[in-house]
């Protein structure tokens, strides 16, 4: 069972989707949760597993979700950030995960096993409403992002990327917000779908312009205003 810290139970609440649970159904959830602290690279799941390792709620840090090229190397899909529940689809239907989850930065996670997912579904009816809701959410997620990949030029789907980035992962400073996470440029170019001199060329005109930051990777937001100002 996890004894959550209240900064950690805060974490968790910053999610609309867990917040908005009833509070019987997320206290049963963290009861049956344990507790799993994890460095940087550490291997959640991979394509063509099974649902073993269960349901999973980030707690701290960040896991990369990505996919693989046909030359064999990473393609990055998303970062999950603190707050989200991810994991859930190979447990409700059976088949094997689609996709490689490991974490980006040293993380803290709580981690459903699946015969406490499934003991949850028949005991609280109201979460597998509850995550009918969440994947009809990420449906549409997903509809938004391919209709921006084919309508948008880069640059306001980069922007929006990076605010959310810097939503999730950024230390205000007296020179803007660091966005804590090693973001090379290639990394961006697979969640962009676009090759890494493109993010190179747009990044460096960004920062004639003093809209941000960059060094080895990591990146500094300066003009957040002038970003949002480029989502249109």
């Amino acid at each position: 069972m996890a004894e959550l810290a209240d900064h950690h139970h805060a974490v968790l609440m910053s999610n609309p989707w867990f917040a908005e649970l009833p509070a019987a159904v997320r206290d049963e959830i963290v009861r049956r949760s344990r507790e799993r602290r994890v460095a940087a690279g550490y291997r959640l799941f991979s394509r063509g597993d099974g649902a073993d390792g269960g349901w999973f709620g980030l707690v701290e840090g960040s896991v990369r979700v990505s996919g693989t090229t046909a030359d064999g190397r990473e393609s990055v899909l998303i970062f999950v950030e603190p707050g989200r529940w991810f994991g859930e689809t190979s447990l409700i239907d059976g088949l094997r995960r689609t996709h490689d989850a490991e974490t980006h930065v040293p993380s803290l996670l709580l981690v459903v096993s699946p015969p406490d997912f499934e003991d949850l579904l028949t005991s609280r009816p109201e979460l597998s409403r509850a995550l009918l809701r969440l994947a009809n959410w990420r449906l549409r997620l997903a509809y938004i992002a391919l209709e921006e990949v084919a309508t948008q030029p880069l640059e306001p789907r980069l922007a929006r990327q990076l605010l959310g980035l810097a939503r999730a992962y950024g230390t205000p400073a007296a020179d803007g917000l660091h966005i804590e996470l090693h973001l090379p440029q290639e990394m961006l170019g697979q969640l962009m779908g676009v090759s890494r001199q493109r993010i190179n060329l747009t990044l460096k005109d960004w920062e004639t312009k003093g809209l941000l930051r960059q060094h080895y990777g990591r990146i500094v937001v300066a003009d957040r205003s002038g970003l949002e100002a480029m989502t249109g």
